[in-house]
């Protein structure tokens, strides 16, 4: 009909009054042709999670990796990606912007190494790994978070039933410090001193022995354990250490009846004991003994050392923590460091991971699937839009292995593959081991 509405047109066919309504109905028909036609626009880079649309996730769980998580996704939240709508007015302002052209769809706009769709990534507060692993699962009856996170941060791997739903991607490596406080310095424990301390078998300093049973020597005191959240990955490593040892009522709490977080002294130092009044040989410091990561223990001073609970909070004595040597690989004593870390010899060693859904990011070409890593190209498979594509995608920089996968950072030159590594010692963690890496990845991939 518009074609016919034009040749009559032309060929002058009309009267003045045919020619107004004709001319009135072919700009509708042009309307509603042009409102039906097909509109052009940058395309996401084929084969990922980006869909053009900036997207909010949040991540929830460790407490151990929240700071380390922090900054690499701000790394990430500042990575280039496409041209954005910035006009005052669009209702698409922010988003990746549309591009004129005609046939095919144009090709991306931006550096496709990158958070092309321009997604932000958000942290929660800490409530323990397996309270954000079971917030992804829902297994054991565990619930969401308010609001819903969409990964999860984790200082243990899976557990049971945890691996057919998600997938765990190694990213670093910690140790677990034991540490005692104030007076008790440079004590060499054995796994059997620790097994004895947190079954209650031993409950006084004195009468700790060697390996050998010689009596270690030290000063006369109760030995008082402090007991850590049930939901911390911190302390699932430190019970796999000391495996088939039932902790004893011996182990403290604090006098809320809560055990604490990890890696932050502060409340055990604050607390003022069973009998609940300060001072009293119950809440001496100095017949503590405790663990955390190693990372927080040599990044933060704040979190290692505290107050105890003799005055108050603001009056009573500086208390620092100590750290215990442990036999290592070779048998000999050591304290935790980078280099043993590296090296794989100290005692208690974890993978750090981020826990993702299945069918958001795995390693596996057919996204869900059960059986090993088939990754080509450095690949992460799993979903292509929305949020479950933007955790894909995020999970992609985070495990690529070079700084030319990765990009270079616009505002420091340098490659992020070399940036995410100097995040993670900036929290005084380590990039896992080549040995330990799953092939294609800078992550160790448990799927």
């Amino acid at each position: 009909m518009m074609i016919d509405m034009l040749a009559a047109l032309s060929r002058g066919e009309t009267t003045h009054m045919n020619r107004q309504k004709l001319t009135a109905g072919l700009i509708a028909g042009l309307a509603v042709f042009s409102a039906l036609a097909p509109t052009t626009h940058a395309d996401p880079p084929a084969g990922s999670g980006w869909d053009l649309n900036p997207d909010v996730i949040i991540g929830g769980g460790s407490d151990t990796t929240w700071l380390v998580s922090l900054r690499l996704e701000q790394l990430y939240n500042s990575a280039p990606g496409c041209a954005v709508v910035t006009s005052g007015t669009s209702v698409n302002k922010g988003k990746c912007s549309d591009v004129p052209g005609v046939g095919t769809p144009s090709a991306p706009t931006g550096p496709i190494t990158g958070n092309y769709d321009h997604d932000l990534f958000v942290s929660a507060a800490p409530t323990g790994s397996g309270a954000g692993k079971g917030a992804l699962s829902g297994l054991s009856g565990q619930t969401q978070y308010n609001p819903a996170i969409d990964y999860a941060r984790s200082s243990s791997g899976p557990g049971t039933g945890e691996a057919a739903l998600l997938t765990f991607w190694g990213f670093a490596r910690d140790a677990i410090a034991v540490t005692t406080f104030g007076t008790r310095s440079g004590y060499q424990l054995t796994k059997q001193n620790l097994a004895d301390i947190y079954s209650c078998n031993v409950t006084r300093w004195e009468n700790l022995t060697d390996s050998n049973n010689v009596n270690l020597g030290l000063a006369p005191g109760d030995i008082i354990p402090w007991d850590m959240n049930t939901s911390s990955g911190t302390r699932s490593t430190f019970t796999g250490y000391l495996t088939g040892t039932t902790f004893g009522a011996c182990v403290r709490k604090l006098t809320s009846g809560t055990a604490p977080l990890e890696n932050d002294v502060k409340p055990i130092l604050a607390d003022a004991g069973t009998d609940g009044t300060v001072g009293t040989a119950d809440d001496n410091a100095n017949n503590y003994i405790w663990w955390m990561s190693f990372g927080t223990w040599s990044t933060y001073p704040y979190a290692k050392n505290g107050i105890d609970a003799g005055q108050g909070l603001t009056q009573g004595n500086a208390v620092k923590s100590n750290l215990v040597a442990l036999p290592d690989t070779n048998g000999a004593f050591a304290l935790p460091s980078a280099s043993a870390t590296n090296t794989g010899t100290y005692a208690i060693l974890r993978t750090l991971f981020q826990v993702t859904r299945n069918g958001d990011a795995d390693c596996r070409q057919t996204a869900a699937s059960a059986g090993t890593c088939d990754n080509v190209d450095n690949n992460i498979y799993g979903a292509t839009s929305g949020k479950a594509g933007a955790v894909r995608q995020f999970t992609q920089f985070l495990c690529s292995t070079t700084n030319l996968q990765m990009g270079t950072n616009p505002f420091t030159g340098r490659g992020y593959r070399s940036e995410v590594i100097s995040a993670l010692n900036a929290e005084g963690f380590q990039q896992v081991p080549a040995a330990l890496r799953t092939a294609g990845y800078s992550c160790a991939v448990n799927t």
